[in-house]
């Protein structure tokens, strides 16, 4: 795992982070300063010599953190990158805990790689969403 804040300016890093970020160049800004400050780690993966996908968290306690991002390069899906990011992101930071807030997409996703999902309700209208938590 790499530290990608050092990289937040990089096309390869920004690239990476739109892909988890609703496509409007104002929030990908925002999500790039968001990584600049104390408690926050950006994280990436790398394999080849490439880095093909990042992690985006948030401190929220000793052992705690949220996922903020997740974005991996679309050639790279369905192959265990994400799966290998929270495993990596558990490991680097120590966390004891990893939570994400997510849609019903994601769900399956995050249900597969060992989190509990809890439907929120409908926090939006017509938008049910989920948390999903991990615990190590």
């Amino acid at each position: 795992m790499l530290d990608l804040k050092p990289h937040l300016h990089e096309p390869d890093t920004l690239g990476l982070l739109a892909l988890s970020v609703y496509p409007d160049p104002a929030r990908l800004e925002r999500a790039r300063r968001q990584y600049q400050e104390r408690g926050h780690w950006l994280l990436g993966l790398e394999e080849g010599g490439h880095v093909v996908g990042l992690i985006g968290l948030e401190l929220t306690g000793p052992g705690r953190a949220t996922i903020q991002h997740i974005g991996v390069r679309p050639d790279c899906r369905n192959q265990g990158t994400g799966r290998k990011l929270i495993d990596g992101a558990i490991i680097q930071l120590g966390l004891d805990t990893l939570q994400a807030e997510t849609d019903a997409d994601a769900a399956r996703f995050y249900e597969r790689c060992g989190f509990a999902v809890t439907s929120l309700g409908e926090v939006y209208p017509g938008v049910e969403r989920f948390r999903a938590v991990r615990t190590t």
